[in-house]
């Protein structure tokens, strides 16, 4: 059954534990994201399964379940907030999958653009990121890959923090081989 399935590129309609594909978001590292609904309400759907930019395919599932695992221990409001996650289409074997509210709104990057923001706007944004790092980095959670695409803004100018693909926590066991965690090199602290 699974041999049947491409989640690279479900189409609209395909329905994921209940939950109906809209649209695709995007592709990362280990996952592909797609907007999906249930009974008029929207979430982002993050489908663990091998890219072409996923570095070991043996380590999918043991991504999917970290950034379960962080998500798992955060409760803030700039902060993406996981609302399920199971296998699919077999719920022993399927593919992991990672159901997240859906932020509807632009990247940092897209937002500076877009709105023309003022140094005292800015200024609002960070003081609400900065306290959302101190409360993450607080609970032992760190996110190793902070950028402007990884920041959301919201149509109301509320930032939000996604993607925690590459996220650790003080606790978890190593998955890494090498010498350098994943990440984009450029954003790792």
């Amino acid at each position: 059954m699974l041999a049947e399935v491409n989640p690279l590129d479900l189409q609209p309609g395909t329905m994921v534990q209940g939950w109906r594909i809209v649209r695709r978001i995007g592709r990362g590292g280990y996952a592909v994201v797609y907007e999906v609904e249930n009974e008029g309400k929207r979430c982002a759907l993050k489908l663990a399964c091998q890219t072409e930019r996923s570095l070991d395919p043996r380590q999918v599932d043991a991504r999917a379940n970290r950034e379960v695992a962080c998500l798992k221990q955060l409760e803030h409001p700039h902060i993406i907030r996981i609302k399920s996650f199971g296998r699919w289409p077999d719920p022993d074997e399927g593919f992991l999958f990672i159901v997240l509210e859906f932020v509807d709104g632009f990247t940092l990057a897209q937002w500076a653009e877009q709105t023309g923001p003022t140094p005292h706007d800015y200024a609002v944004l960070f003081l609400k990121l900065f306290d959302a790092l101190d409360y993450m980095h607080g609970k032992g959670v760190f996110h190793r890959d902070l950028s402007v695409n990884n920041i959301m803004v919201t149509k109301d100018g509320e930032p939000v923090i996604i993607d925690f693909g590459v996220a650790d926590y003080a606790t978890a066991d190593q998955l890494t081989d090498g010498p350098i965690p994943p990440g984009t090199p450029r954003n790792r602290s």
